[in-house]
C-alpha cells in the first residue's frame, strides 16, 4: 500500500464522555497525511495536514492556519484514525482470522510504540475477501477500547496531487 483515501467514522471514548467524528482521510506513505473533518458541524471544515515533518491545521471556528511543533506523531495518528502502515508490519504484529458479527476478518494487532495516552495496542480488522480495512481499535492496558474507527469507501494506491498536503 503506497497510499489510500477513505471516509471514516471515529469514536473516541474519553474520561469526559464519547466524541464522534466523520472525516475524510488521504495518506501517502510514509509521511503525508490529510484529514478533513465533516462532523460534528462546529468542526466542519477543519483540516489537519502532516507534510515536510510538520503538522499544520486550519480551524474554521477561528478562521486561522497554525503549525503544531511539539506534537507526538503517534498520538495524533492514532487519534485521527490514520492507518499507520509501519505499526501493522512490525515484528511484534500478530495476525489471525476472526469472525465478528457474522463476518470474516483478518485481524492484525500490535503494540503502539512509545506508549500513547490513547492506548497501548492497535487492532486492525481487514475484510477477508478484499483486504480492505474495515475497522481499527485502540485498546488500553485494561483492554478497554479508547478509539474505534470504522472505514468506508476505502481506496488503495490513489494518486494525489502534492498540493493536497499543503496548507497556507
Amino acid at each position: 500500500m503506497k497510499s489510500y483515501s477513505t471516509s471514516a467514522h471515529i469514536t473516541v471514548y474519553g474520561n469526559k464522555g464519547i466524541g464522534e467524528y466523520e472525516v475524510k482521510q488521504y495518506c501517502v506513505f510514509p509521511d503525508k497525511f490529510r484529514v478533513e473533518t465533516i462532523e460534528p458541524l462546529f468542526l466542519k471544515g477543519k483540516v489537519t495536514v502532516f507534510n515536510d515533518g510538520k503538522w499544520k491545521v486550519y480551524h474554521p471556528l477561528i478562521d486561522k492556519y497554525f503549525e503544531i511543533e511539539n506534537l507526538r506523531n503517534i498520538d495524533q495518528i492514532v487519534y485521527l484514525g490514520i492507518i499507520q502502515k509501519d505499526l501493522f508490519v512490525s515484528s511484534d504484529s500478530k495476525y489471525k482470522f476472526e469472525n465478528k458479527d457474522d463476518k470474516d476478518f483478518i485481524m492484525i494487532s500490535c503494540r503502539i510504540p512509545k506508549e500513547s495516552e490513547y492506548g497501548k495496542f492497535a487492532v486492525l480488522y481487514l475484510n477477508k475477501d478484499n483486504f480492505n480495512p474495515v475497522m481499527m481499535e485502540i485498546i488500553d492496558n485494561s483492554q478497554n477500547v479508547k478509539v474505534r474507527v470504522n472505514y468506508n469507501d476505502f481506496e488503495y494506491n490513489k494518486d494525489f496531487d502534492d498540493s493536497l498536503f499543503k496548507l497556507n
